[in-house]
This record gives C-alpha cells, structure tokens and sequence, in this order.
C-alpha cells in the first residue's frame, strides 16, 4: 500500500522538516542482508524517500509511505521473536481494564493480550488469516477487517480500545485514529504502544525494521501527547517501559557505536553503508557484549524502547 501525500500523516500539516533522504537501492540492501528479503519491488520505480518532521506535531514519518504487504508480514512471521505474547505493555494496559469493560484490540495478532485481562467482552481485528486461525481455535474472537470499516457500524460502543506495536505501521495515521476514538464509548479509554523515538532506538543506524516498508512513522512523547491536542482527547498517562533483557545487548553496543562515530566526527544517519559503518558497527557490537553483561535488571537501567499512551474519550 502507497500513499503519496507529503503532508504529516496524523495532523494533516504541510510544515516540515525534511531530515533525510534514504536511497532504495541501500535500503533494500539492508533487508537483504538482514533478513534475505527484497523490497525493492514494493518501492516500484522509487529511488529514494524521504525522513521528515512535522513542525506541528512532532511525528516523524517516511514519504512516499510505502507499507508492507500481507506477503511481506507472514514472512517475518516466521521468525519466533516477531510476535512476543508478554509484552510488557500488555501487564500495564491491563491496570486500566476492569471486570465488565467491553474491549476492542486493533491489530491483535494472535490474541494473547485477550489471554491476561479478566473481561470476556473482547474483540480483536485482525489481518493475518494464519493468526485468526490459531486465535479462533483458542476462543478468541478475532474478525478480519479494518477500525475504518469496523467503525462504520461500531460507534460509542467499547469501553477500551487499544493496539500495541500497530500505529508505526499505518500509513494514514489521521483515519486510523478517528476511527478508533470513534469507536469509543464518551469517557472510553484509548490505549497506544509505539516504539519510542524518546529511547535510545533514534540512535541506531541501520535499524532495519524501524524503517519501511515495516516501520512507517516514529513517535516522541511530544507527538503522542499532541495526539491529545489533534483528536479532541484527555491525556491520561504517558509510561516508559524500563530496559528489557533482549534489549541490553543492543542498548551496550548502540552506546559504544555512537561514542566511536562522535570521535571520528560522523553525524547520524539512519542508513549508512560505508565500511567505516562496518567496521564501527563490528568493535561496538564485541565491547557491547562484554558491557552488557554488568546490566543488571535495577532502577539504573534506562529507558526500553517502547512506550504507552493513554488517553480518554472527552
């Protein structure tokens, strides 16, 4: 799925900054090398796209957005880390869901945040049919169809309504959330996860999947509390997760990569190929293994990489 507009995905706004161009051809290379897959063909006769910032809201978003495909989604789902089912932002949403809410997940995978919370009202919408497949033979109440659609004939009817790890992937983020909030009952809670640009992740050059066709926006804490601003919501409650184990590794190599790239005076980019690159990227990943290994799970581990919003339906 294309979208061509230059203008900010979520407020619609033509201000911004450009900050910048990525070159297909590198980031194809990328994802093949990584993951032995081609893109290349989902960019059509594109030779670059651009990384900009909106100067209103604060998103920053890739153009022309250039979403994966269901093709491209089932493949990464073969990898066992690609769908966690105890993401640690589930056990916090669950603090805001009682008894008797009714629940609307978007973007529910195979169900398993369905799994942890005490309502039975749940419903999850879902693309991937070998997920629905897998959740409906568990009893979960998965249907195949977009918050757009769903919305349609779902006005002012759940409690909650939430997606984790979904929002970086939409191309028109303004419908997706309209949508959603429209599906909320007057004083409903909307719950979002995102990656967080606030973490230590805007550090990482080459961080494959938080680039297209996979990742299609990056969230700060400014644009998720703007959310509030644009949408006509309360902000309830921003949460950082703290450092998760999988993480540490690349948290002590990112470190050490960006200190070797402050020495030698070489400025951030988000796709860098060049053997000086190469070589950075070897020694700070061989220092980051040996540091790592001192990161104990106490109160002086940073920031993780993903965040939770919460917000309520005015």
């Amino acid at each position: 799925m294309k979208n061509d507009t230059n203008n900010c995905p979520s407020c619609k706004s033509s201000s911004i900054n450009l900050l910048e161009s990525i070159n297909i051809h590198d980031l194809d290379k990328l994802y093949k090398c990584g993951f032995n897959y081609s893109v290349r063909e989902l960019f059509s006769e594109m030779s670059s796209i651009d990384f900009c910032q909106c100067k209103k809201c604060d998103l920053r978003y890739f153009t022309p957005m250039v979403a994966g495909t269901q093709e491209f989604y089932e493949y990464f789902q073969n990898f066992d880390w690609y769908y966690f089912d105890d993401k640690p932002e589930f056990l916090f949403a669950k603090e805001y869901i009682k008894d008797d809410d009714d629940v609307l997940e978007i973007g529910a995978g195979k169900g398993a945040f369905s799994k942890i919370i005490s309502t039975m009202r749940y419903t999850g919408l879902e693309f991937s049919q070998n997920a629905i497949e897998v959740a409906n033979k568990n009893g979960v109440n998965l249907i195949s169809q977009s918050i757009e659609d769903y919305s349609k004939t779902n006005n002012n009817k759940h409690d909650v309504v939430c997606n984790f790890q979904v929002l970086e992937h939409v191309c028109d983020v303004n419908s997706f959330l309209k949508s959603s909030i429209r599906c909320l009952k007057p004083g409903g809670t909307m719950i979002i996860s995102v990656p967080s640009v606030d973490s230590f992740s805007r550090y990482v050059r080459n961080f494959t999947l938080d680039m297209p066709p996979h990742h299609l926006t990056r969230w700060t804490d400014l644009a998720l509390r703007n959310i509030a601003n644009e949408y006509g919501m309360k902000m309830v409650e921003l949460h950082h997760e703290v450092l998760q184990e999988p993480h540490k590794l690349f948290y002590a190599s990112t470190i050490f990569e960006n200190a070797l790239f402050s020495m030698v005076g070489k400025a951030h980019k988000n796709v860098d190929l060049g053997v000086l690159t190469r070589v950075i990227k070897k020694l700070s990943s061989i220092l980051g293994n040996i540091f790592s290994k001192g990161l104990a799970s106490n109160d002086l581990l940073p920031r993780g990489i993903s965040t939770v919003a919460v917000y309520q339906k005015i």
